[in-house]
């Protein structure tokens, strides 16, 4: 099975909640109304333009890949920086756009309208592929838990979180908890 990225999973967002929005309203409204939540956001770039800016990996492999970084430290952490400022870029871009689009659907079709939106467009066939690890039907909790800690720490670098948006993610640990 293809491992998800975040990017990966807002790209198919973006698709089916569009698809979505286009299978119950107007395809003109729609269209008018995601014209709206681009105008809305001024002053940040949009998911292409970001994308256009380049390459994702920031110019960190160089012409001979990973081993060119020996000599040129303060360039790569300079360029890490860079990176992980693009990512957030694009990163928040996504989570705006992905906004707007629910909140088309909950001020065009009523809050309700979001199950259907969820479970049928959004995640459908893909959680019970996704997500079928954690049935604990299937799997012990003791497994389970483990891996939702896991990937809840993993998602939490990947949507840049803590207080300076660079990913970190602190915990404590208790006996009973």
């Amino acid at each position: 099975m293809k491992r998800a990225s975040i990017f990966d999973i807002y790209t198919q967002w973006r698709r089916d909640i569009r698809r979505y929005l286009d299978s119950k309203i107007a395809h003109a409204l729609v269209a008018s109304e995601v014209e709206r939540i681009q105008r809305s956001r001024r002053g940040r770039s949009s998911r292409n333009e970001e994308l256009a800016r380049g390459g994702m990996d920031g110019g960190l492999l160089g012409r001979h890949g990973i081993a060119d970084i020996a000599g040129r430290i303060t360039r790569r952490f300079e360029a890490l920086d860079d990176l992980r400022e693009r990512w957030r870029t694009l990163h928040d871009s996504d989570v705006d756009f992905i906004m707007g689009l629910m909140d088309i659907v909950i001020r065009m079709l009523g809050e309700e309208s979001l199950g259907d939106m969820y479970e049928n467009w959004v995640v459908g066939d893909w959680f019970n592929t996704r997500y079928a690890r954690f049935d604990l039907s299937k799997t012990s909790w003791d497994e389970a838990f483990r891996l939702i800690v896991y990937l809840t720490f993993e998602s939490m670098h990947g949507h840049l979180s803590g207080p300076q948006r660079d990913g970190s993610v602190s915990f404590a640990e208790f006996d009973d908890r």
